[in-house]
């Protein structure tokens, strides 16, 4: 079936091309009969079409994505419209030449169309109807072989590939978080609001504003009533999430940080809140929201951090490309894992028995007791991941930049090769953020998308 639908967009291109080539013989049997300037003006109109024809058609053969077929389907069909409107009105002689052919095989076969002495009205009308009929199949096959890809209107429909809904963001996105329910996605962008969508019907239900403009990051609290996000204006707030309220600030007294990355502790009483711009490499701090102090400092070159709320375990990156596993409690330092490269996403398992590291093509899985590597999953072009929340699986995107295509990838932690892939075109996937039942998976765009996928676990 997925090879069926990868050679679909290749028909409406080859039928397309048959009829221009048809329509050409013709017009050129009937140059004796025109003047100069209906000669020169159907020359014109046919070197555009013909131009714009084989520009779309070649970029269609080097990179054969949605938006390359739309292009070569529209532009053809609405010139074959336009074509058979002008036969209509006889505007230009030339145009009418297409009737002449008498019979489907003398068209199909380009022999040679029969000259006419009678009038317009009294000529055969088969050419033209071939014309339209053929046309409007390349348009349905063309219109189907868009539709059927992942998460296009005809795919979502029969719902093949597992694409539920997609969800619009205007401001774009820079952050995606489920509730603890599952119910309702927090969205927030570069603008000054975060937008809590309803899953269900993808309906904006609450807007939570604040003064600064673009949002870095958001998290949930374990019961789902409060919201933490912090922006450019150097604060984290924690927001209401039954009445869209700010019930409690922290202000970062270091004037060239800013905060990227938050995470709440398993209990919800402390909130983890990753910094670090310019000379300040801060790490991360622990915030104690009850009485609005910080509890624990951990050095680390970047703001990443990964909380480990089952063991109580923080894991931050240090400066020697070594990944430093300490204890909340305490801020010492349990064990380290040598990482072979600088690691862009670090991220445990449920249950706190892995923890993954990301470093250019490659993911890395942990393992925590010990800090040994057990395993190691190659992918080119890797973008990020993410565990499900069985602990078993792992989701992994990457993106072909040449392609401007997006692969999603779904692994067992046991198993050498993927179980489930399904690709997107023309999407920036650079976020996976699975639902708490593990049954929906979002994949978030670096602008304004992003797709609500049903996932096998």
């Amino acid at each position: 079936m997925n090879r069926m639908i990868e050679l679909l967009p290749y028909a409406p291109a080859i039928i397309n091309a048959w009829l221009f080539v048809a329509c050409f013989v013709a017009w050129r049997r009937s140059d004796s009969q025109q003047s100069n300037k209906e000669v020169w003006g159907t020359r014109l109109l046919w070197i555009v079409v013909w131009l714009i024809f084989s520009y779309i058609s070649v970029d269609l053969l080097k990179n054969p994505t949605g938006s390359q077929i739309s292009k070569l389907h529209w532009v053809t069909y609405s010139f074959w419209s336009l074509y058979g409107w002008l036969s209509v009105r006889s505007w230009v002689k030339s145009i009418t030449t297409v009737w002449k052919y008498r019979t489907v095989s003398d068209f199909l076969l380009l022999r040679a169309p029969q000259e006419y002495d009678q009038p317009v009205s009294q000529r055969s009308t088969t050419g033209l109807r071939l014309v339209f009929a053929v046309s409007l199949i390349a348009l349905v096959l063309g219109l189907a072989s868009i539709g059927l890809r992942s998460c296009h209107w005809l795919d979502r429909w029969i719902q093949r590939s597992g694409c539920q809904a997609i969800i619009w963001s205007p401001s774009g996105v820079q952050a995606v978080k489920f509730s603890p329910d599952g119910k309702t996605l927090a969205i927030s962008g570069s603008e000054n609001h975060i937008d809590l969508v309803r899953v269900a019907d993808q309906a904006v239900v609450r807007s939570l504003v604040q003064p600064e403009d673009w949002i870095d990051d958001i998290a949930y609290s374990p019961d789902g009533a409060t919201l933490a996000s912090t922006g450019r204006d150097k604060l984290v707030r924690l927001w209401n999430v039954a009445d869209g309220q700010v019930k409690q600030t922290l202000a970062v007294s270091l004037s060239n940080d800013y905060v990227y990355k938050l995470g709440f502790t398993r209990d919800g009483q402390s909130l983890a809140v990753g910094m670090g711009a310019g000379q300040n490499k801060v790490g991360t701090w622990l915030w104690r929201m009850s009485d609005n102090t910080i509890t624990q400092k951990f050095p680390a070159s970047s703001w990443y951090f990964a909380l480990n709320s089952e063991q109580s375990i923080i894991a931050v990156p240090n400066d020697d490309d070594t990944i430093a596993l300490k204890n909340l409690a305490d801020g010492t330092t349990l064990r380290t894992i040598s990482t072979p490269q600088f690691s862009q996403m670090l991220e445990f398992s449920p249950d706190g028995n892995f923890l993954f590291t990301i470093s250019n093509d490659a993911l890395l899985l942990w393992r925590t007791a010990d800090g040994e590597l057990e395993k190691t999953i190659g992918v080119t072009d890797l973008r990020t991941a993410t565990f499900s929340p069985n602990g078993q699986t792992l989701a992994i995107s990457t993106f072909n930049l040449e392609n401007d295509r997006s692969t999603l990838m779904l692994w067992r932690i046991d198993a050498p090769q993927p179980f489930y892939t399904r690709t997107i075109d023309h999407a920036f996937i650079d976020q996976l953020v699975y639902a708490p039942d593990g049954e929906t998976l979002a994949l978030a765009t670096a602008f304004q998308k992003i797709y609500l996928w049903n996932v096998p676990r």
